[in-house]
């Protein structure tokens, strides 16, 4: 196994740890992302001596949002007091997953930055990905409880007169 894999193996089995734990509360910090403040349960797995009380998971980066199978509850860029209702959703509920995917492969993941869940002020949806077809025009996609999608033509012309 590559040096790089067994890492990623050590990581997993740290990451482990919050397995079957619960989540006990969340908190936005501005300047140091989402803290997720775990217990561990009574019935959960042991884990190791070294391993005294509170676990928290600090999510740094702008790329994680909260989704049920129906919809994106929250995602980081979305507005601070709709993300803290939202968030409250995890309080109580114990860890059941994790994935941590092995570097070397190579994939695309696009998902959304904010959930697109849009106020009163800010009705239209926020784009996220697009497709520009050959034909064309762009298939334009946007998160929220109904993951809406346009197609619409392009207006953007090359030098021929084409659509791009």
């Amino acid at each position: 196994m590559s040096d790089a894999g067994d890492r990623v193996d050590r990581l997993r089995k740290l990451a482990g740890l919050m397995l079957g734990t619960s989540v006990r509360g969340c908190e936005l910090r501005p300047a140091h992302g989402l803290d997720v403040f775990l217990v561990r349960l009574p019935d959960s797995r042991p884990v190791p001596d070294w391993v005294e009380g509170e676990l928290r998971l600090r999510v740094l980066t702008h790329g994680w949002r909260l989704e049920s199978r129906e919809r994106v509850i929250a995602a980081a860029l979305d507005p601070g007091e709709e993300l803290g209702d939202a968030l409250g959703v995890l309080v109580g509920r114990a860890v059941s997953g994790l994935e941590i995917a092995r570097p070397g492969g190579v994939r695309l993941l696009v998902f959304p930055v904010h959930s697109g869940l849009t106020s009163a002020s800010d009705a239209a949806p926020h784009t996220q990905w697009s497709l520009w077809r050959p034909q064309g025009d762009i298939v334009s996609v946007s998160p929220g409880p109904d993951c809406g999608w346009t197609i619409e033509p392009s207006t953007m012309r090359a030098a021929d007169g084409k659509p791009i």
